[in-house]
């Protein structure tokens, strides 16, 4: 199971605000998961649809506009159906209107057999854009309940969209002080909440017995698109960011690194077990640790190699 996250930033993970943690789940999760805090966006104007184009595909998306409305006829060689020509039932979802980055037309080419938009997963609470992630997680435990085994299931989470200019006062947990009602707070807030709702889905996950044999993973798309002011470099833990300095990333093992590089969408992957991995990766690489681990052979045109083994004997 690959859940994109919509937004999500390394830096929120172990960051607090007020004294509380903004994910506490994820916070632990990365304890007894594979963790790559450093893995670099590579999105262009094609946003979330090139951070799944990117992870799917193993390539690199194209360097103006989107491959989904660019070039949707292409004959995709994917993760989804690699794993497909070996058994798999692949199915991928999303809490908002399919013609979205013309996910309607690119995911079957993708190799996806099933496929579930706003329509077919009916009406709820709505944040931004789409179901809210407590409702889409909601939802997919009865969809990943009645899928046959073995399956590769793409959740692709919508929660609150760049610009963060509104966030329902219900699912405002945080005491977030100057930052109410700004988009940061909002930010703050939205990953707060889709952290609990995350929390939710993989007890229930736990409870019916799917994560005994279920290797799930998740990345954040792209970088945010927050303004890249005080507050924020406080929370990241960026103390000496200059504007006119060319590495605004005092932790990246890089001295070239770019601002914009120093907000990483990062990337977990939890099996049966395994410890943090601190190298730098780029979003094309993650099939390949992904097909290792379901003992599957990596097509030729991908471009990636496998980081680490996800989870035990894989």
């Amino acid at each position: 199971m690959l859940i994109q996250v919509e937004s999500l930033q390394q830096w929120v993970i172990g960051a607090r605000v007020g004294g509380a943690e903004i994910t506490p789940f994820l916070n632990g999760l990365r304890n007894r998961a594979l963790y790559f805090p450093f893995v670099f966006d590579q999105t262009g104007q094609g946003r979330s649809s090139d951070g799944e184009f990117a992870v799917l595909n193993s390539q690199h998306p194209l360097d103006r506009g989107a491959v989904a409305f660019r070039r949707p006829g292409n004959r995709f060689v994917t993760l989804a159906s690699t794993l497909r020509q070996q058994g798999y039932a692949t199915f991928s979802a999303h809490p908002f209107e399919k013609g979205f980055w013309n996910r309607g037309v690119l995911h079957p080419r993708y190799g996806f057999e099933r496929m579930l938009f706003r329509d077919e997963l009916g009406p709820g609470e709505t944040i931004g854009w789409g179901l809210a992630d407590g409702v889409f997680f909601d939802r997919m435990v009865k969809a990943l309940q009645q899928q046959r085994a073995p399956y590769f299931a793409f959740l692709i989470t919508l929660g609150l969209h760049h610009p963060f200019d509104l966030f329902p006062d219900r699912h405002k947990a945080l005491e977030v002080g100057p930052l109410k009602d700004t988009p940061l707070g909002n930010y703050i807030h939205a990953m707060h909440y889709f952290d609990a709702s995350l929390a939710a889905f993989v007890a229930e996950l736990e409870r019916t017995g799917v994560l005994s044999n279920t290797v799930v993973a998740l990345y954040g798309d792209h970088e945010s698109g927050l303004l890249v002011d005080e507050p924020l470099l406080k929370l990241a833990g960026e103390t000496r960011w200059s504007p006119r300095s060319p590495s605004a990333c005092a932790a990246c093992p890089s001295s070239c690194c770019s601002q914009r590089d120093a907000f990483r969408p990062g990337f977990l992957a939890r099996g049966p077990g395994g410890p943090r991995a601190d190298p730098p990766v780029v979003a094309w690489r993650c099939p390949a640790g992904l097909l290792r681990r379901a003992h599957s052979r990596r097509p030729r045109t991908d471009t990636g190699r496998s980081q680490r083994r996800l989870g035990g004997g894989g």
